[in-house]
């Protein structure tokens, strides 16, 4: 079964009928299920670890949502639909939620700093589906903080701060005199 998971072809048709005749005799869970799911829980283990080091955070968390409609897929065509639930889980588990820190901490400031805002809305939509949120909120209050010390301690842009702020209230003072000196 774990054929299918390294690209490669499966006839479902057959598949489906064998798992068929297993939730029929009553041994789906016992005999195809668990040792399914064990299966998926280590290769998505072994995977996501590998996948995590050689690639970049966006490519990453476009592995991941293609696997997790893959595995939605699979549910639909030739699965018991009370395999469904755990198997997203378990896909979930290992190539999200065992990532999380990873994630962030090799990837959000890059995103955050390129205004990448397609991989951001897939960052925070993948965190939802594993209540990953408050880590998502911990590292924007971190990037936020971040940028606003940049800013405070950046010398150049308090001179250009400064020089704004002189020629804002030089306007403001300027503007009567030009309008009285406008005025005919």
């Amino acid at each position: 079964m774990c054929i299918s998971l390294l690209g490669e072809t499966v006839n479902r048709k057959p598949l489906g009928h064998l798992l068929k005749m297993f939730t029929s005799l009553g041994i789906y869970a016992e005999s195809f299920e668990i040792p399914f799911l064990e299966c998926t829980s280590e290769f998505y283990a072994a995977e996501g670890m590998t996948y995590m080091q050689q690639s970049d955070v966006p490519d990453y968390l476009k592995h991941v949502e293609s696997r997790l409609n893959e595995e939605q897929d699979r549910c639909k065509i030739y699965l018991d639909i009370s395999t469904k639930k755990p198997l997203i889980a378990t896909a979930e588990r290992q190539l999200l939620e065992r990532h999380i820190s990873a994630i962030l901490d090799k990837g959000f400031m890059m995103l955050m700093d390129g205004h990448r805002i397609e991989d951001l809305k897939r960052i925070y939509s993948l965190f939802l589906r594993v209540n990953a949120l408050e880590s998502l909120r911990h590292a924007l209050s971190m990037y936020i903080r971040r940028t606003g010390q940049g800013l405070v301690m950046d010398e150049e842009k308090d001179k250009d701060m400064n020089l704004r702020l002189h020629l804002i209230q030089y306007g403001k003072k300027a503007s009567p005199r030009m309008k009285d000196f406008a005025s005919p």
